[in-house]
């Protein structure tokens, strides 16, 4: 693992934000213009709240800052930033903000607030890679973005773009030192990326994703997350799917550390795509190391279609393979909390679930202090869960996972885990079909797994 730590470090830019010289946004306040926007929110009673107020439309200025200097400081504002359009970055774009403002998005814009200029779209068919954007960092700010879907622009022209800060078809990008707060789409959506470094982002009150990876991407780091994500705070989906990712392919040579969640899961999601055009897409995820976790819930390695295939007539969307994962590792993982219903009330089965064609993945140094009830440390095998959607009406319910799957692990390891009370290490999932569906659910479906060979404290086992 150290070895592989090394090489992903080292493949890996971090740049000194201190070398270089900064223009001042506030420099271009006379491109500003004043705004009376409408707001809304729903509180906790379920009640739509609304009110008018007054801010300053800074979009303008900071697009004529950019084009200026490239590189721009956002300084202490004592009011919110707004802008009415995403911040486009090109190449050598870089844009420093003081840690105390807050950048905002207008209502009704729609939109994610920042992303490269040169967006890619991975669904008709494999893409043929050209401008791809470089040098780009973005740091500091609090960024409400507000409860929108954020898309890539007003015009939808990027299917599955769903970031605050969003970008594919880059390298060399770097996002740090940040607040991303109450907000609904991925905190930081990144695909089609080569060297990348994300450091020290805290999320309040958000609901989604916190860091939401799609293939390809290669060579990455990303450390020192904290906060609630309402989701998963890092998502490594290689296929993913057609309403959430930009583009698709393998996920290989990341290295994932220090990520303190309140109530969050960790997603890898391997597969293969099937494009428009009939050509397919391999999405792998591979050599990857996850280290210094605390406060996530729940390890998801499996296989998962997407949801929307239940109520939406002739949408198919799904793997045309269980994935691959290989050579994965996990160190130093705390769970303070156990939680036997997740996101969308969805049964937990195990702290780490594997429902993929899994070989190389190694978990150390792990400690309970929760009580597990009938979970288990570890399954192997698919899920099944009935989505109700219209709970009345059995006939518009559906499964939310693959039940009929077959997959297999091999070569796994398990070091030094202290559950704090006895409980079985592993369990191998053999799925039956349920007679008595829709009176009782989930449905179930032929699927099971199979654990090859492993070790658990060096000893070894074969099946």
């Amino acid at each position: 693992m150290e070895q592989l730590k090394a090489k992903i470090e080292n493949a890996v830019t971090k740049v000194d934000l201190t070398k270089f010289s900064w223009g001042d946004l506030t420099e271009f306040a006379e491109l500003t213009q004043k705004k009376t926007m409408t707001f809304e929110k729903t509180n906790n009673m379920g009640v739509k709240e609304q009110w008018e107020e007054e801010g300053t439309i800074w979009s303008d200025a900071i697009d004529a800052a950019l084009e200026k200097y490239k590189t721009v400081s956002i300084p202490k504002m004592e009011e919110t930033v707004f802008i009415d359009r995403p911040i486009i970055m090109k190449s050598g774009y870089r844009l420093k903000i003081d840690p105390e403002t807050t950048i905002g998005l207008a209502p009704e814009t729609g939109t994610c607030m920042l992303r490269n200029e040169h967006l890619i779209n991975g669904h008709p068919t494999v893409p043929v890679l050209e401008n791809t954007d470089t040098d780009i960092s973005v740091s500091g700010g609090i960024w409400v973005q507000g409860r929108v879907r954020g898309e890539a622009d007003k015009e939808h022209s990027i299917p599955g773009s769903f970031g605050t800060l969003l970008f594919s078809n880059v390298k060399r990008v770097q996002v740090t030192d940040m607040t991303i707060c109450d907000g609904s789409s991925y905190g930081v959506q990144i695909s089609y990326v080569n060297d990348f470094y994300i450091e020290n982002i805290k999320y309040d009150n958000h609901h989604k994703d916190g860091v939401h990876i799609n293939g390809i991407a290669e060579y990455g780091i990303v450390r020192n997350l904290s906060g609630f994500t309402g989701d998963d705070m890092v998502a490594l989906n290689a296929w993913d799917w057609c309403s959430s990712a930009t583009s698709f392919g393998a996920i290989r040579y990341l290295l994932v550390q220090n990520l303190e969640g309140h109530m969050n899961e960790l997603r890898l999601l391997p597969g293969r795509k099937l494009h428009a055009d009939g050509t397919t897409s391999d999405c792998p995820i591979e050599h990857c190391v996850f280290e210094n976790i605390k406060g996530i819930y729940n390890f998801k390695l499996y296989c998962q279609p997407n949801c929307h295939n239940v109520h939406t007539p002739g949408l198919n969307d799904c793997s045309l393979i269980n994935g691959e994962i290989n050579d994965v590792w996990f160190k130093n993982i705390t769970f303070e909390k156990i939680l036997h219903n997740g996101i969308a009330d969805i049964d937990v089965d195990a702290l780490f679930e594997l429902g993929a064609d899994c070989d190389g993945v190694h978990i150390s140094d792990v400690t309970v202090n929760d009580n597990m009830g009938n979970l288990a440390f570890l399954t192997v095998g698919p899920k099944s869960v009935t989505w109700k959607y219209e709970p009345d009406y059995p006939d518009t319910w559906g499964e939310l996972f693959a039940p009929d799957m077959i997959c297999t692990v091999k070569n796994l390891t398990i070091d030094r885990v202290n559950l704090n009370q006895d409980k079985a290490m592993i369990r191998v999932i053999h799925l039956a079909e349920n007679p008595d569906y829709p009176n009782t659910t989930p449905k179930g479906g032929t699927g099971y797994g199979i654990l090859e060979n492993g070790a658990i404290d060096g000893e070894t086992f074969q099946y």
